[in-house]
């Protein structure tokens, strides 16, 4: 749980208090500094909206997840130790659980996305992975943090309902959809081998094909035949006998007649 004694513990606490009572849609950042006990203006150096206060809460949340995945042991599979990261964020939640829920209830409702959000996530996915020793480099990694985003979002629904201290239908939940997703993400990977195996076997080819193309158009080149030179001039045939006239029509003395 977040430090009640700092504005962030008053303001955030306040805020979830508020949230599970008349709704988040109906709660403003006033509100929440009266709940808090704190000024406004203390308030909004530090919040700019009720939003801002989201932000800051699960940055909370991020810090203590990362702080407890010194705990995973290094020598499990990702899977595993994906699963132990996310149920400590779960933990991390779990004060907060009730108002959490009203708050994304709410935001399910809005009609339009929202992209800070949805950054947010994406961000949250990848720490949890980097927390789990998950590579996170290259556009592998995207397909990664979209597909646990996937994953994630749908057993926090679970988790919201879970009233199991256990938290066994989250745990089940959890386990199952990151097996598929492991799955998921082997036969996209090998799908990708695959076709860069196809892409290298295409260039060798084309490479092939290109040089006997010139071997070909070597051979039938005209400036090939060695035969003759390019460019000499034709053979003289006029050299045997004078031009218009034949050796009969020469006289003894060497002049025409």
């Amino acid at each position: 749980m977040i430090d009640q004694s700092t504005l962030d513990g008053k303001v955030i606490t306040a805020a979830f208090d508020l949230a599970a009572s008349p709704g988040w849609a109906e709660v403003s950042l006033r509100d929440i500094a009266d709940a808090a006990g704190c000024s406004l203006a203390d308030t909004m150096e530090r919040f700019s909206d009720k939003d801002d206060v989201l932000k800051v809460f699960f940055e909370h949340v991020d810090r203590t997840m990362l702080t407890g995945a010194g705990d995973v042991e290094r020598e499990q599979s990702s899977r595993d130790a994906v699963f132990e990261v996310i149920m400590s964020r779960f933990d991390a939640m779990a004060p907060y659980r009730t108002g959490l829920k009203s708050i994304l209830q709410a935001r399910q409702t809005s009609l339009a996305p929202d992209p800070t959000f949805l950054r947010m996530t994406l961000k949250t996915q990848n720490k949890i992975l980097q927390a789990a020793g998950v590579s996170s480099a290259g556009a592998p990694a995207l397909l990664r943090q979209l597909g646990l985003a996937r994953i994630y979002g749908q057993v926090v629904q679970i988790w919201l309902d879970d009233e199991d201290a256990g938290m066994a239908r989250t745990m089940a939940a959890l386990d199952k959809r990151l097996r598929q997703g492991e799955q998921t993400l082997r036969t996209i990977d090998d799908v990708a081998k695959s076709g860069e195996r196809a892409c290298e076997q295409a260039t060798a080819f084309a490479s092939r094909m290109i040089l006997a193309f010139r071997a070909a158009a070597e051979r039938h080149d005209p400036t090939a035949d060695t035969g003759s030179e390019e460019g000499a001039p034709p053979p003289d045939t006029t050299s045997a006998s004078p031009t218009g006239a034949d050796a009969s029509d020469t006289s003894p003395g060497g002049s025409p007649a």
